[in-house]
């Protein structure tokens, strides 16, 4: 391979050698999440970016560990509108942290625990080895009592450092957790004398406050820093050497400004990586748990194959977004491009992609870690697969037949990998296929359908498919028809509906070509027969 093959560096090697520099040989890998809501395919994106900086260390023969700060300690800001039906119930926990919140359907001891679940489920199914940690069990054990105690013995430092970079200083250190009704929006911190904590309590906007006035000790634990304090406290405690969070963070004057700021002159440490990443967007709009219809993190196998999935997080550039949106033809590409780098990963030569091979076989190798599907996938595109299953009346079984002659299984494994696929395509057809990807094969031509033939298009038609076989490829029949149809003059306009006619009886549909390899040459040429017929009727 060519030098620049030769040097591609993922970019989770470039963080881990950014890590060992800094660092040395001990690492630990940290991500954050705060289970309000659904742990949906978003949230995902920033530990399958630690997992894999984490295993990146890993190879270069270092010790590291990847770590989930579960933040149940936070505060229910709102109610997320998929939980609609349980208003209710829980707009008087509005403020109150997620931990003391009852769930609402019953199966768990908090709301925080039911969300916290779905998360744990979806990274377990991505293959991904991550210790999870509770917030409020930190703020427990007293681990950031010596961090308050700091922050505010060098309040006029940390005042100026924050209205110097974020144009403001903050209203208060801590959130307290009222001991009267239990929120801790409500409240307000009126001081802090030796070591206990003064505040009040009174509604604000649609959180109830009590209008109580107490104190607690700080060794209570009844409190906790704002996200800006916390952050840099935590990343100190745990000894966190990577973190890498969303480009929203990274703004001028953002939370990772204030958090580098904090390490260096207030904390006098060095800070971690802190590196930043795009988002997985859904029609370009980043996802929010909190606005309803998210995709939870641990469904996304009923619509991808999750090394699939972890493949488009690993082939893309780390600042770059993602859309998913299985709605559009990217969806089926991306199931392509993923066959494709499994096939160069295994030393398939695809001479007009050489400058890919690097990339794409190193973004296979770490979606793959964990999962048992190393092997040559069947030599079958997704929108052909789509196709033939459709014309097989969407029997997985005749599906599988068809696609056995014609040579497109290589093993095994490949015949079972393609059983689940079919399921995926099959709901995929049903809820998001887009309509020129849906066929219905006609038994016999529509009775106009002489307003599309002529006879110099029957003879293009006819010449083309005679001079191919099943083994040839759809590029192939592209390329004879497209040269015949320019020797004689005619459009794409007139042949390609012509075509659809005969078949699904539109003048609109999916790939010619491959309509033509899934239905079988030798049947189009049997309906150009009777097309045949008619125009000499």
């Amino acid at each position: 391979m060519g030098d620049k093959m030769d040097t591609y560096l993922h970019w989770s090697t470039v963080i881990a050698n950014k890590a060992i520099a800094q660092y040395g040989d001990n690492h630990i890998i940290c991500s954050g999440w705060s289970p309000s809501g659904v742990y949906h395919i978003g949230n995902s994106k920033e530990a399958v970016t630690c997992h894999a900086i984490n295993m990146a260390i890993k190879d270069k023969g270092k010790v590291s560990k990847f770590i989930l700060v579960l933040d149940d300690f936070d505060p229910l800001d709102k109610i997320p509108k998929d939980l609609g039906e349980y208003s209710k119930n829980l707009r008087p926990y509005l403020g109150h942290p997620l931990n003391r919140i009852p769930d609402f359907s019953g199966k768990f001891d908090s709301y925080a625990e039911y969300f916290s679940n779905g998360a744990k489920e979806a990274l377990s199914s991505f293959g991904i080895e991550v210790e999870f940690i509770k917030a409020s069990e930190l703020y427990k054990k007293g681990l950031y009592d010596e961090f308050l105690e700091i922050y505010l013995h060098k309040n006029e430092e940390l005042d100026s450092l924050f209205e110097t970079i974020s144009g403001s200083k903050l209203d208060s250190y801590i959130s307290v957790i009222c001991q009267n009704c239990g929120n801790m929006k409500t409240t307000t911190c009126t001081k802090i004398i030796s070591n206990v904590i003064h505040y009040k309590c009174s509604s604000k906007g649609m959180y109830r406050g009590c209008e109580f006035e107490g104190n607690i000790l700080i060794d209570s634990h009844e409190w906790k820093l704002k996200w800006r304090l916390d952050w840099p406290a935590r990343q100190t405690f745990l000894n966190v050497t990577v973190e890498p969070s969303g480009k929203d963070h990274s703004v001028s004057g953002g939370s990772v400004d204030t958090s580098l700021a904090i390490h260096e002159k207030i904390l006098n440490r060095p800070p971690p990586v802190l590196e930043k990443f795009g988002f997985i967007t859904i029609k370009g709009l980043k996802i929010s748990s909190s606005k309803g219809g998210a995709l939870p993190a641990n469904q996304i196998h009923q619509i991808i194959p999750i090394p699939a999935y972890l493949f488009l997080i690993y082939r893309s550039d780390l600042m770059k977004d993602i859309n998913f949106n299985p709605a559009t033809a990217e969806y089926g590409k991306l199931f392509d491009e993923y066959d494709d780098a499994r096939r160069m990963s295994k030393g398939i030569n695809f001479e007009n992609r050489k400058s890919e091979v690097s990339k794409l076989s190193t973004a296979v190798k770490l979606a793959m870690h964990n999962h048992h599907n190393d092997f040559i996938p069947a030599s079958v595109k997704f929108e052909e697969l789509a196709l033939i299953y459709q014309i097989s009346l969407c029997s997985p079984s005749l599906t599988i037949d068809k696609l056995d002659n014609m040579n497109k299984l290589p093993n095994s494994d490949a015949k079972i990998e393609l059983e689940n696929r079919l399921k995926l395509i099959d709901h995929w057809l049903s809820n998001f296929a887009p309509s020129n990807f849906l066929v219905n094969f006609l038994d016999e031509p529509n009775s106009d359908i002489l307003n599309y033939w002529d006879d110099e298009i029957y003879d293009l038609w006819s010449s083309t498919l005679n001079d191919l076989t099943q083994n040839d490829s759809p590029q192939n029949l592209v390329n004879i028809l497209r040269e015949k149809a320019k020797i004689n003059d005619i459009p794409p306009s007139k042949y390609y509906p012509a075509f659809y006619q005969l078949v699904i009886g539109n003048s609109k549909g999916p790939n010619a070509a491959n309509l033509v390899f899934a239905i079988g040459i030798d049947e189009v040429i049997k309906r150009l027969g009777a097309i045949k017929n008619l125009l000499h009727r």
